[in-house]
Protein backbone atom coordinates (compact mmCIF):
# COMPACT_ATOMS: atom_id res chain seq x y z
CA UNK A 1 0.00 0.00 0.00
CA UNK A 2 2.56 2.36 0.43
CA UNK A 3 4.60 1.97 -2.25
CA UNK A 4 1.27 2.32 -4.51
CA UNK A 5 0.64 6.02 -2.45
CA UNK A 6 4.47 6.82 -3.04
CA UNK A 7 3.27 6.01 -6.82
CA UNK A 8 0.24 8.28 -6.80
CA UNK A 9 1.77 10.60 -5.03
CA UNK A 10 4.49 10.97 -7.95
CA UNK A 11 2.05 10.68 -10.66
CA UNK A 12 -1.14 12.01 -9.80
CA UNK A 13 -0.49 14.58 -6.89
CA UNK A 14 -2.01 17.97 -7.91
CA UNK A 15 -0.91 19.22 -4.53
CA UNK A 16 2.35 20.05 -6.45
CA UNK A 17 1.01 21.42 -9.55
CA UNK A 18 -1.25 23.88 -7.19
CA UNK A 19 1.60 25.26 -5.41
CA UNK A 20 3.50 26.18 -8.60
CA UNK A 21 0.57 27.91 -10.39
CA UNK A 22 0.33 29.75 -6.70
CA UNK A 23 4.10 30.30 -6.53
CA UNK A 24 4.41 31.90 -10.25
CA UNK A 25 1.21 33.82 -9.88
CA UNK A 26 2.80 34.93 -6.54
CA UNK A 27 -0.88 36.46 -5.31
CA UNK A 28 -1.43 37.52 -8.70
CA UNK A 29 -3.83 36.44 -10.88
CA UNK A 30 -4.38 32.71 -12.65
CA UNK A 31 -6.39 30.34 -14.96
CA UNK A 32 -6.83 27.83 -16.83
CA UNK A 33 -6.52 27.53 -20.40
CA UNK A 34 -7.29 23.58 -20.85
CA UNK A 35 -9.45 20.63 -22.34
CA UNK A 36 -9.12 19.56 -19.32
CA UNK A 37 -11.28 19.85 -16.16
CA UNK A 38 -8.18 19.79 -13.92
CA UNK A 39 -10.78 20.05 -10.72
CA UNK A 40 -8.24 18.84 -8.27
CA UNK A 41 -6.04 21.55 -9.18
CA UNK A 42 -9.18 24.31 -7.77
CA UNK A 43 -9.49 22.28 -4.53
CA UNK A 44 -5.89 22.48 -3.89
CA UNK A 45 -6.00 26.21 -4.78
CA UNK A 46 -9.00 26.09 -2.82
CA UNK A 47 -10.85 28.17 -4.82
CA UNK A 48 -12.40 27.61 -8.34
CA UNK A 49 -10.66 28.84 -11.13
CA UNK A 50 -11.68 30.58 -14.12
CA UNK A 51 -11.48 28.70 -17.20
CA UNK A 52 -10.94 30.04 -21.12
CA UNK A 53 -11.33 27.97 -23.86
CA UNK A 54 -10.79 30.02 -26.99
CA UNK A 55 -7.15 31.40 -28.25
CA UNK A 56 -8.74 35.00 -28.10
CA UNK A 57 -9.33 34.92 -24.53
CA UNK A 58 -6.13 33.59 -23.77
CA UNK A 59 -4.20 36.22 -25.55
CA UNK A 60 -6.42 38.97 -24.01
CA UNK A 61 -5.51 37.27 -20.50
CA UNK A 62 -2.21 37.42 -21.35
CA UNK A 63 -1.88 40.99 -22.22
CA UNK A 64 -3.17 42.02 -19.09
CA UNK A 65 -1.43 44.14 -16.24
CA UNK A 66 0.26 42.26 -13.45
CA UNK A 67 1.45 39.42 -15.89
CA UNK A 68 -0.98 37.28 -14.66
CA UNK A 69 -0.17 33.00 -15.09
CA UNK A 70 -2.20 30.58 -16.78
CA UNK A 71 -2.15 26.48 -16.61
CA UNK A 72 -2.12 24.94 -20.24
CA UNK A 73 -2.77 21.26 -20.65
CA UNK A 74 -1.02 19.74 -23.83
CA UNK A 75 -3.48 19.60 -25.90
CA UNK A 76 -4.00 22.86 -25.54
CA UNK A 77 0.09 23.66 -25.98
CA UNK A 78 -0.07 21.48 -29.29
CA UNK A 79 -2.69 22.72 -30.46
CA UNK A 80 -2.63 26.39 -30.35
CA UNK A 81 0.69 27.52 -29.13
CA UNK A 82 1.66 28.89 -32.61
CA UNK A 83 -1.35 31.32 -32.11
CA UNK A 84 -0.14 32.56 -28.66
CA UNK A 85 2.11 35.79 -28.12
CA UNK A 86 5.61 34.90 -29.86
CA UNK A 87 6.42 36.45 -26.14
CA UNK A 88 5.16 33.42 -24.03
CA UNK A 89 6.87 31.98 -21.70
CA UNK A 90 7.01 28.57 -19.84
CA UNK A 91 8.19 29.26 -16.17
CA UNK A 92 6.82 25.54 -15.60
CA UNK A 93 6.28 22.16 -17.20
CA UNK A 94 4.88 19.66 -14.90
CA UNK A 95 4.00 15.66 -15.74
CA UNK A 96 1.18 14.75 -14.15
CA UNK A 97 -1.38 11.47 -15.01
CA UNK A 98 0.23 10.73 -18.03
CA UNK A 99 0.35 14.79 -19.76
CA UNK A 100 2.34 17.64 -18.89
CA UNK A 101 0.89 20.83 -17.62
CA UNK A 102 2.65 24.10 -18.70
CA UNK A 103 2.50 26.82 -16.24
CA UNK A 104 2.96 30.25 -19.02
CA UNK A 105 2.77 33.88 -19.02
CA UNK A 106 3.61 36.69 -21.25
CA UNK A 107 7.32 37.50 -21.28
CA UNK A 108 6.77 41.15 -21.88
CA UNK A 109 7.69 43.68 -19.09
CA UNK A 110 10.36 41.04 -18.34
CA UNK A 111 10.51 38.50 -15.27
Amino acid sequence: VRLNEEAIERTQDFRIVAAALQRHAAGGDMRLFSASLLLPVDFYVGRQLDRMFRVEEMRDYLARPGRPVALMDRRYWRDFRQELPPDLVVLEKISIQGQDLYIVRSGAGGS
